[in-house]
């Protein structure tokens, strides 16, 4: 090709590798739309779910604030804890204990000669 046919082809080149620059920024364009939407889906669920462990908190901390058992819990558990231990104090020093059994036999073997 001459020189001048260079010239009034480059032109056109230029236009058509414009056209195909334009089209891949099109199909980017769809991609990033895409992305875009998953992205706002993504955010809206999380949107969602944050929302509803705040109404959940929400209503937990009322319910501690305003009507706050732990004290009396505390000491119906506490008591309880007592009873058991006085029950199996009891238990374990009475002479046919099972506790009693294996310090007599551990003694038995230790001292008896």
């Amino acid at each position: 090709m001459s020189k001048k046919e260079d010239d009034e082809l480059a032109g056109f080149r230029d236009f058509i590798d414009g056209d195909s620059n334009l089209r891949r920024a099109v199909k980017g364009g769809n991609q990033n739309k895409r992305d875009g939407f998953e992205m706002f889906g993504f955010l809206e669920l999380e949107s969602r779910r944050l929302d509803k462990q705040l109404n959940v908190l929400e209503e937990k901390s009322y319910l501690i604030k305003n009507f706050d058992s732990f004290t009396k819990l505390n000491k119906e558990i506490n008591k309880e804890i007592s009873t058991t231990n006085a029950k199996l104090m009891t238990r374990l020093y009475q002479k046919d204990s099972p506790m009693m059994k294996s310090l007599e036999e551990i003694f038995r073997g230790l001292f008896s000669s």
